[in-house]
């Protein structure tokens, strides 16, 4: 939850800064030099309404507007979900899909990141991908305690529940991925793709509750005896 921020600053050095040894009482000689780059969180909007007759909450006032929040929450947590995932960058989030170091164009946004083929899920071939996120963007090794893996249900049941589900003596299954992995279903994966990442690194600020805020007005249209529902969530993530 960013609130009311609008930039943070952050290191753009090489990222692993070292103090130097010596004797006791030796002079101290090494300076630390970082420069500073800044995330903007200048935020984006994810809305939308839905527009009721009042007479139908005069019939059954309690259970209308709680069907209504409903409806607007799920609506604002679909619109999250898929910016996350797929969202361009134009007026929207940057998803995981995307590539925020390439060419930006001010309609299509950013590119996608070129695929790497997955043909099985075996310590080699995971450990293979796992690998290229072992090396940060400022080309230095880090560590891997835990990676997302996200897919659509359909690629999940038909082609990965498969390659790491095992009998064990007993009867019972248990999956098998080579390393630690949060399997996460979203509908808005493409079809015979995946998204594996370090789940921390992604970043996303939001200006308000995840769930947005949610308001209502009986003056739209008042003539016509409507009252008109909105959900306002403020955030931006990459």
């Amino acid at each position: 939850n960013t609130g009311i921020l609008t930039e943070i600053l952050i290191s753009n050095s090489d990222g692993r800064h070292l103090a130097t040894w010596g004797k006791l009482c030796d002079d101290i000689v090494k300076e630390l030099t970082a420069g500073t780059s800044v995330i903007g969180l200048t935020q984006n909007k994810l809305s939308a309404f839905i527009p009721i007759c009042k007479a139908m909450l005069e019939i059954g006032p309690v259970w209308i507007d709680r069907y209504v929040r409903t409806i607007l929450f799920e609506a604002t947590s679909n619109g999250l979900e898929k910016a996350i995932i797929v969202g361009t960058g134009v007026e929207e989030p940057i998803g995981m899909t995307k590539d925020p170091n390439g060419v930006f164009h001010a309609v299509n946004g950013y590119p996608d990141l070129v695929a790497v083929p997955l043909n099985e899920i075996s310590p080699e071939t995971y450990g293979g991908i796992l690998a290229a996120l072992a090396v940060g963007p400022n080309n230095l090794y880090r560590t891997i305690n835990e990676v997302l893996f996200i897919c659509n249900p359909v690629d999940y049941y038909t082609k990965v529940m498969p390659a790491v589900m095992y009998r064990l003596n007993d009867g019972t299954w248990a999956s098998r991925f080579p390393f630690p992995t949060k399997v996460i279903q979203s509908v808005y994966v493409p079809a015979n793709k995946a998204v594996i990442g370090i789940g921390r690194r992604y970043f996303f600020g939001l200006g308000t509750g995840k769930g947005g805020k949610i308001e209502y007005s009986d003056h739209y249209k008042f003539l016509e005896d409507d009252r008109y529902y909105l959900t306002k969530l403020y955030g931006d993530g990459k």
